[in-house]
């Protein structure tokens, strides 16, 4: 898998999949899940272990059929479920040392070290303190975006 095809989703992207809490933004991470879902499709998403706290952290709000959804999502294929090892957890703590006094929360830290790590060439998110990091050297290339169809898009076709 060439690194230009994999993407890794921060947890409120996901969240948002599951919840689809705004239509815009629920069409996207569809659309992104649809070119996992096809069989041709070079694409594959990065996760961390971490969205098992994030995301079923906010199960309150979420159905016991979005929870088998999110099961069924994990074993995709085309899916690679990051654990939080030493080198993850070294490199996030580096990350939130070197934007003091700016804050990186602990998990955005480690997603984006997660990504940096994994060679991941865009992180998805919703998170405007992720964003802001976007052409940020401590991103080290990885390119911080909203979610966006492959290919780039930040919105659905006509």
């Amino acid at each position: 898998m060439n690194a230009s095809n994999k993407i890794y989703w921060d947890s409120c992207v996901l969240i948002e999949w599951l919840q689809n809490t705004q239509e815009k933004r629920h069409k996207l991470t569809q659309a992104v899940m649809d070119e996992l879902d096809r069989e041709d499709s070079s694409y594959s998403l990065v996760l961390s272990m971490l969205i098992y706290v994030e995301v079923i952290g906010d199960s309150k709000e979420m159905s016991s059929e979005s929870m088998d959804e999110l099961e069924l999502f994990i074993h995709n294929p085309r899916v690679r479920l990051v654990v939080v090892d030493d080198e993850i957890a070294k490199k996030a703590g580096e990350l939130r040392m070197s934007l003091k006094p700016k804050k990186l929360t602990a998990p955005d830290a480690i997603h984006l070290a997660t990504a940096i790590i994994r060679g991941v060439d865009t992180l998805h998110t919703f998170d405007n303190d992720l964003l802001r990091l976007n052409g940020n050297p401590i991103a080290e290339g990885v390119k911080i975006s909203e979610c966006k169809l492959p290919g780039g898009q930040l919105t659905l076709p006509a």
